[in-house]
């Protein structure tokens, strides 16, 4: 008996001394970074009434790389228009001074096909390729339809934040 546990341990020795077979080791890719999203700017305004009046308004901004700049301004309780009048958009930058229209604030009728509002309401929508977050004033104006660009009468204000 001895004689078995000793050839037994003889074999288990010489099993464990030898070598493992060579395995070739295969070099994985390195893991890519992960894509950064790009950063969006978001800016909110209270836009409040320039002679004291009740009417308020709302606007939203945005800019994303690769995307642009857009922009919503929400009125819901201007007064009504008289004949050959219309309200409009400014986004304003005071240094350097850059002023630009973001056109035409359109009424419920106007608006359904494209952005449902409340009858009553207007929305003033604008997309530009230029990042315009850095003009920071809203400004909604009453125009004359007298094909004058200039600002005329301020109604509402406000400062994105």
């Amino acid at each position: 008996m001895k004689k078995i546990f000793l050839t037994l341990g003889l074999t288990l020795l010489l099993a464990s001394c030898q070598t493992a077979p060579e395995v070739d080791l295969i070099e994985a890719d390195p893991v890519p970074e992960a894509e950064t999203e790009p950063e969006t700017m978001l800016q909110k305004a209270s836009l409040a009434s320039v002679a004291g009046g009740d009417e308020t308004g709302s606007a939203n901004s945005s800019y994303l790389e690769g995307y642009g700049y857009t922009l919503e301004a929400n009125f819901p309780n201007l007064p009504a228009l008289e004949e050959g009048f219309f309200y409009e958009g400014w986004v304003v930058r005071s240094e350097p001074l850059s002023v630009i229209s973001t056109g035409k604030a359109l009424d419920h009728e106007e608006a359904a096909d494209i952005y449902p509002i409340n009858e009553g309401a207007f929305v003033n929508t604008y997309e530009s390729e230029q990042d315009l977050t850095d003009h920071i004033k809203y400004i909604l104006t009453l125009e004359p339809d007298d094909g004058d660009p200039a600002p005329a009468a301020h109604v509402l204000e406000g400062t994105f934040k």
